[in-house]
């Protein structure tokens, strides 16, 4: 599906100044080309929005509020990121993106395009993910990292094919966190 159309989605929750850099990342290093439209949803951020909504207007970019707040008491980004999803049944690909990702490679989107395309069994792929800015982060920091299980496709910067079933996946799952209920305690 080279040069599909992709659908990207970002939650703001009082991270303007890291929302407004990760899409001026995202557009600096984003190839002419390659199909792209972002959807910057707000749960009514009590932050200096101002920065951000200028950038976001300036690049044609959707941004409404999401219908939280940022003193909803659970995590409501896999909610939002569900809708988004049911609401957009007919791009080719869906890209989850954080506020704190930041892109620093040209052609990035690309390149996960084509990695996930390269792999008919792949679902999705994500970004050689950096703490520095420079190195792929270690093999070891990703195993001691409780935060960054092994089989996990981190939802900071996710590139996801839209088929028929991860559509269902979404409506009849969803996206939002597990809650693991043990005889002694919760997680």
């Amino acid at each position: 599906m080279q040069n599909g159309r992709i659908e990207a989605v970002t939650v703001n929750h009082n991270t303007s100044r890291y929302a407004e850099l990760m899409l001026r990342s995202l557009y600096a290093k984003h190839s002419p080309g390659l199909p792209l439209s972002v959807t910057l949803y707000d749960n009514v951020s009590t932050d200096d929005t101002a920065a951000l909504e200028a950038f976001a207007r300036s690049k044609g970019v959707a941004a409404q509020q999401s219908g939280f707040s940022t003193q909803t008491l659970n995590n409501s980004h896999g909610e939002i990121l569900r809708r988004f999803v049911l609401e957009h049944p007919t791009c080719d690909y869906y890209l989850f993106l954080d506020a704190d990702a930041c892109f620093i490679e040209e052609d990035t989107l690309g390149t996960m395009q084509r990695e996930l395309d390269a792999d008919p069994a792949a679902f999705g792929v994500g970004p050689r993910l950096s703490w520095d800015g420079l190195t792929e982060m270690p093999e070891q920091v990703r195993k001691n990292n409780p935060d960054i299980p092994p089989a996990r496709l981190h939802p900071c910067c996710a590139l996801v094919k839209n088929t028929p079933l991860f559509r269902a996946v979404v409506e009849e799952i969803g996206l939002s966190c597990v809650n693991y209920l043990w005889a002694e305690r919760t997680e």
